[in-house]
């Protein structure tokens, strides 16, 4: 069996924070995690730590969060299919999380609702009966649907 991941891939940033803030409120924190994330990158990951073989195929923008996804991707033992796309910026999220664990988060999604259905479809055509296709969501309407 082999998992056909289509999803997002952002580089994630985690402050700690004393409390989540009020509208219209600055706060301080500090950074404790720079990281890979994405739901779709975050489901092909353990997936494939699993031993599950898999193919991700996610969208990132022409920049240097895409290379840097890119780059620790290739850390993982997957097939990362990266599409590159012009005009987008690479999704990010930036989380917010307080000493007792509840958190916030703030994410983009350019990258990944740009990915058109032909790009997303063409990317499983190497399915077989019994192969395994993992969404999150994250994608345009029209995308997730042809899929």
């Amino acid at each position: 069996m082999q998992a056909f991941v289509v999803g997002n891939a952002a580089m994630d940033k985690t402050l700690a924070v004393s409390a989540l803030p009020q509208p219209g409120a600055s706060i301080l924190g500090h950074e404790i995690a720079r990281d890979l994330g994405g739901k779709g990158v975050n489901q092909a990951v353990v997936l494939a730590r699993c031993g599950v073989g898999v193919t991700l195929l996610a969208p990132v923008g022409r920049d240097a969060r895409g290379t840097e996804i890119a780059d620790r991707l290739r850390r993982e033992p997957l097939t990362a299919r990266l599409v590159e796309l012009d005009g987008v910026t690479s999704d990010a999220s930036t989380i917010l999380q307080v000493r007792e664990g509840e958190n916030a988060v703030i994410t983009t999604n350019a990258a990944a609702v740009a990915l058109t259905p032909q790009v997303a479809c063409a990317a499983i055509e190497a399915g077989h009966p019994g192969d395994m296709l993992v969404l999150q969501g994250n994608l345009s309407a029209e995308t997730t649907a042809a899929l």
